[in-house]
């Protein structure tokens, strides 16, 4: 397999979210949606421990928030206020880290015979990026 072309601002963002943001969000935490998080602000530690989370957290990540990512009243992720360069939800992980990783679980290649938590998979699928991906000369 090619390596994944990434800028070096992606790679960037892909170190942070990896050794930084992720490693802050509480692994134990679960809730059917982020609402909790949203009523709560960003002082608040958010209740979620489903993929969709690591999008909630990108939105309130400041880092992030720096780059034009913000997030929809329901926590869905979004950059850009008109289209067609309004991006939302996956796409947004494209733009942050060159690569798809919000996708559902068995959604990315990084799934494949992955076994744990919602929160431990999106550690796999960055560790796995970073391994798959190099920043374009």
């Amino acid at each position: 397999m090619s390596k994944i072309r990434v800028t070096q601002q992606q790679r960037d963002n892909l170190l942070d979210a990896l050794n930084v943001m992720w490693p802050s969000v509480p692994p134990d935490n679960v809730a059917p949606n982020l609402y909790t998080f949203i009523e709560g602000g960003y002082a608040k530690d958010i209740d979620c421990g489903t993929v969709a989370c690591f999008g909630g957290w990108c939105s309130a990540w400041p880092a992030f928030i720096s780059q034009g990512v913000e997030r929809e009243i329901d926590g869905v992720p979004f950059m850009g206020k008109s289209y067609p360069a309004r991006k939302i939800g996956l796409e947004v992980a494209s733009v942050l880290f060159g690569y798809s990783i919000f996708s559902v679980r068995g959604g990315c290649q990084a799934d494949d015979d992955f076994i744990g938590t919602d929160h431990a998979l999106v550690t796999n699928r960055m560790q796995w990026l970073l391994e798959n991906s190099e920043v374009a000369a």
